[in-house]
């Protein structure tokens, strides 16, 4: 998976975003390293896993509200937390996870730290160089409507991602069932 070479700068704002220019951290947080991680994490799984993607769904003109652009957006953001927290040996913050980043922190206890820091590796790579099946992931929500999140037809396009992950860590999907388990355990039902 190609990184972008391009230096970041970090800005500071009156609350943590992300923009074309960098991230930016919010200034009563500049000593704060978990959080100055966190907004480069955020910036770079942002610029490896959207910007072709959104390119080709633009031009085919249909990238916007699909389960698969909203799996995404949504997480960019769990994967960037899951990585902060991974490299802190911690969760570094005390705001309530959402339910995908807490069932990977799980995973962290279920299974070993080294096998869920590369399910979370390929499943970055999952979201940066593929697709969720068509049957899933082109399914269009209603425009100007709210989206609660979770949602479960989200929740089983990022499970299509998982499962291709956990297929090349884990090629006997024999801790499968587990995960199941813990997603379930968070509110998160899929299917194979």
């Amino acid at each position: 998976m190609k990184l972008s070479d391009e230096l970041l700068t970090v800005g500071i704002s009156d609350s943590r975003r992300s923009g074309s220019g960098g991230p930016f951290i919010p200034s009563d947080k500049l000593d704060d390293a978990p959080e100055a991680t966190l907004a480069f994490a955020e910036q770079i799984i942002s610029r490896s896993t959207s910007p072709q993607w959104y390119l080709q769904q633009t031009l085919e003109r249909r990238a916007f509200n699909t389960a698969e652009s909203l799996a995404r957006d949504h997480m960019q953001s769990v994967l960037a937390e899951y990585l902060n927290w991974s490299f802190w040996g911690k969760r570094t913050d005390s705001t309530p996870a959402s339910e995908w980043l807490a069932a990977l922190w799980d995973f962290r206890h279920e299974f070993t730290v080294v096998f869920t820091d590369r399910l979370v590796i390929q499943l970055l790579s999952s979201f940066a160089t593929s697709t969720a099946p068509e049957s899933i992931g082109s399914l269009q929500f209603p425009s100007g409507e709210p989206i609660p999140i979770p949602n479960p037809l989200i929740d089983e396009d990022i499970y299509s991602h998982l499962f291709n992950a956990n297929r090349i860590v884990d090629n006997e999907d024999a801790k499968l069932p587990k995960m199941k388990e813990v997603l379930a355990r968070h509110g998160i039902q899929v299917h194979d």
